[in-house]
Protein backbone atom coordinates (compact mmCIF):
# COMPACT_ATOMS: atom_id res chain seq x y z
CA UNK A 1 0.00 0.00 0.00
CA UNK A 2 1.42 3.67 -0.85
CA UNK A 3 1.23 6.24 1.78
CA UNK A 4 -0.22 9.49 0.83
CA UNK A 5 1.95 12.50 1.22
CA UNK A 6 -0.77 15.02 2.71
CA UNK A 7 -0.35 18.77 1.39
CA UNK A 8 -3.38 19.88 2.68
CA UNK A 9 -6.76 18.61 3.98
CA UNK A 10 -9.47 19.93 2.06
CA UNK A 11 -12.64 19.01 4.31
CA UNK A 12 -15.29 16.47 3.75
CA UNK A 13 -17.84 16.12 1.12
CA UNK A 14 -20.96 16.34 1.58
CA UNK A 15 -22.75 12.24 2.83
CA UNK A 16 -25.88 10.99 3.83
CA UNK A 17 -23.07 8.63 6.08
CA UNK A 18 -21.55 11.96 7.41
CA UNK A 19 -22.69 13.51 10.70
CA UNK A 20 -21.81 16.85 9.77
CA UNK A 21 -22.07 17.50 13.73
CA UNK A 22 -18.67 15.17 15.02
CA UNK A 23 -16.31 16.79 16.71
CA UNK A 24 -13.98 13.45 16.95
CA UNK A 25 -12.37 12.81 13.75
CA UNK A 26 -11.91 9.06 14.73
CA UNK A 27 -15.64 8.33 14.79
CA UNK A 28 -16.40 9.96 11.51
CA UNK A 29 -17.24 8.09 8.20
CA UNK A 30 -17.22 9.97 5.27
CA UNK A 31 -15.34 10.54 1.49
CA UNK A 32 -12.34 13.17 2.80
CA UNK A 33 -10.50 15.61 0.38
CA UNK A 34 -6.62 15.55 0.22
CA UNK A 35 -4.12 17.71 -1.25
CA UNK A 36 -1.62 15.60 -1.91
CA UNK A 37 0.60 12.71 -3.80
CA UNK A 38 1.36 9.01 -4.11
CA UNK A 39 4.84 8.15 -4.30
CA UNK A 40 6.24 11.20 -6.38
CA UNK A 41 3.17 11.82 -8.58
CA UNK A 42 2.20 14.89 -9.39
CA UNK A 43 0.02 16.39 -6.30
CA UNK A 44 -3.72 16.15 -6.94
CA UNK A 45 -6.91 16.14 -5.20
CA UNK A 46 -7.87 13.19 -3.69
CA UNK A 47 -10.52 11.75 -2.05
CA UNK A 48 -10.30 8.82 0.51
CA UNK A 49 -13.12 7.22 2.00
CA UNK A 50 -12.88 7.28 5.96
CA UNK A 51 -14.64 4.84 8.33
CA UNK A 52 -13.95 4.44 12.55
CA UNK A 53 -12.74 0.42 11.91
CA UNK A 54 -10.00 2.00 9.15
CA UNK A 55 -6.84 1.76 11.02
CA UNK A 56 -4.44 2.46 7.87
CA UNK A 57 -1.67 4.09 7.72
CA UNK A 58 -3.03 6.64 5.40
CA UNK A 59 -6.15 6.78 7.85
CA UNK A 60 -4.75 7.59 10.86
CA UNK A 61 -2.63 10.37 8.64
CA UNK A 62 -5.95 11.35 7.34
CA UNK A 63 -8.05 11.57 10.62
CA UNK A 64 -4.74 13.50 12.52
CA UNK A 65 -4.79 16.23 9.39
CA UNK A 66 -8.79 16.36 9.92
CA UNK A 67 -8.65 17.06 13.03
CA UNK A 68 -6.15 19.69 13.02
CA UNK A 69 -8.86 21.17 10.05
CA UNK A 70 -11.90 20.50 11.90
CA UNK A 71 -9.94 21.89 15.45
CA UNK A 72 -9.06 25.51 13.56
CA UNK A 73 -13.04 25.66 12.80
CA UNK A 74 -13.65 23.45 9.54
CA UNK A 75 -17.02 22.56 8.98
CA UNK A 76 -18.43 19.03 7.28
CA UNK A 77 -21.12 20.56 4.64
CA UNK A 78 -24.75 19.18 5.71
CA UNK A 79 -25.89 16.83 3.50
CA UNK A 80 -29.18 17.65 0.94
CA UNK A 81 -30.66 14.55 -0.68
CA UNK A 82 -30.86 15.26 -4.77
CA UNK A 83 -34.37 16.76 -5.79
CA UNK A 84 -35.95 14.53 -8.33
CA UNK A 85 -35.00 17.31 -11.00
CA UNK A 86 -31.21 16.26 -10.25
CA UNK A 87 -32.13 12.97 -9.82
CA UNK A 88 -33.39 12.91 -13.52
CA UNK A 89 -30.13 14.92 -14.96
CA UNK A 90 -27.98 12.12 -13.34
CA UNK A 91 -29.98 9.44 -15.31
CA UNK A 92 -28.19 7.71 -18.40
CA UNK A 93 -29.07 8.13 -21.72
CA UNK A 94 -31.09 5.71 -23.90
CA UNK A 95 -30.25 4.06 -26.89
CA UNK A 96 -32.93 4.64 -29.56
CA UNK A 97 -33.67 1.11 -29.30
CA UNK A 98 -34.08 1.23 -25.60
CA UNK A 99 -36.33 4.05 -25.81
CA UNK A 100 -38.86 2.41 -28.29
CA UNK A 101 -39.13 -1.02 -26.96
CA UNK A 102 -39.86 1.26 -23.18
CA UNK A 103 -42.53 2.80 -24.58
CA UNK A 104 -44.08 0.04 -26.64
CA UNK A 105 -44.00 -1.93 -23.27
CA UNK A 106 -46.06 1.07 -21.88
CA UNK A 107 -48.71 0.59 -24.36
CA UNK A 108 -47.36 3.15 -26.48
CA UNK A 109 -46.83 2.82 -30.20
CA UNK A 110 -44.84 4.04 -32.98
CA UNK A 111 -47.65 5.29 -34.91
CA UNK A 112 -49.11 6.84 -31.87
CA UNK A 113 -45.53 8.99 -31.37
CA UNK A 114 -45.47 9.71 -35.31
CA UNK A 115 -48.85 11.60 -35.42
CA UNK A 116 -47.66 13.27 -31.85
CA UNK A 117 -45.09 14.92 -34.03
CA UNK A 118 -47.14 15.19 -37.19
CA UNK A 119 -49.55 17.28 -35.23
CA UNK A 120 -46.81 20.00 -34.36
CA UNK A 121 -47.70 22.98 -36.06
CA UNK A 122 -44.52 24.68 -35.89
CA UNK A 123 -42.34 23.74 -39.08
CA UNK A 124 -39.66 24.31 -37.11
CA UNK A 125 -40.23 22.34 -34.02
CA UNK A 126 -42.09 19.48 -36.12
CA UNK A 127 -38.67 19.34 -38.20
CA UNK A 128 -36.55 19.10 -35.35
CA UNK A 129 -38.83 16.59 -33.32
CA UNK A 130 -38.72 14.27 -36.36
CA UNK A 131 -35.21 14.29 -36.96
CA UNK A 132 -34.42 14.05 -32.99
CA UNK A 133 -36.50 11.11 -32.90
CA UNK A 134 -35.95 9.46 -36.38
CA UNK A 135 -31.89 9.94 -36.02
CA UNK A 136 -31.00 10.21 -32.70
CA UNK A 137 -28.88 7.20 -31.53
CA UNK A 138 -29.18 8.46 -27.71
CA UNK A 139 -31.90 10.10 -25.78
CA UNK A 140 -31.47 12.08 -22.88
CA UNK A 141 -33.74 11.69 -19.91
CA UNK A 142 -34.69 15.42 -20.16
CA UNK A 143 -34.54 15.97 -24.03
CA UNK A 144 -37.48 18.60 -24.82
CA UNK A 145 -38.52 15.76 -26.97
CA UNK A 146 -39.30 13.14 -24.27
CA UNK A 147 -40.96 15.73 -22.02
CA UNK A 148 -43.45 16.69 -24.69
CA UNK A 149 -43.89 13.30 -25.92
CA UNK A 150 -44.21 11.50 -22.80
CA UNK A 151 -46.59 14.17 -21.33
CA UNK A 152 -48.79 13.84 -25.22
CA UNK A 153 -48.86 10.31 -24.13
CA UNK A 154 -50.33 10.19 -20.81
CA UNK A 155 -47.24 9.22 -19.27
CA UNK A 156 -46.31 10.91 -15.79
CA UNK A 157 -42.86 11.58 -14.80
CA UNK A 158 -42.72 8.74 -12.59
CA UNK A 159 -43.38 6.21 -15.12
CA UNK A 160 -40.78 8.37 -17.74
CA UNK A 161 -38.10 7.33 -14.64
CA UNK A 162 -39.09 3.81 -14.33
CA UNK A 163 -38.96 3.34 -18.23
CA UNK A 164 -35.34 5.12 -18.13
CA UNK A 165 -34.16 2.77 -15.12
CA UNK A 166 -36.14 -0.36 -16.78
CA UNK A 167 -34.71 -0.10 -19.90
CA UNK A 168 -31.10 1.53 -19.60
CA UNK A 169 -29.18 -2.43 -19.62
CA UNK A 170 -31.67 -3.79 -22.21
Amino acid sequence: MSIIDIVNFLGFLPSAETDHNELDMSLITGVALIEGRLNHDPIEILHYGLRPEDVSPNAQNIRMKAQLWRDSGGTIPDWKPPTTEDARKEIHNLTARQLRLGLFQYGCTLDQIDSIIDSIEDDMLRDTAKIEWEYATELERLNPLILNLSADLGLTPEQVDDLWRDYVNI
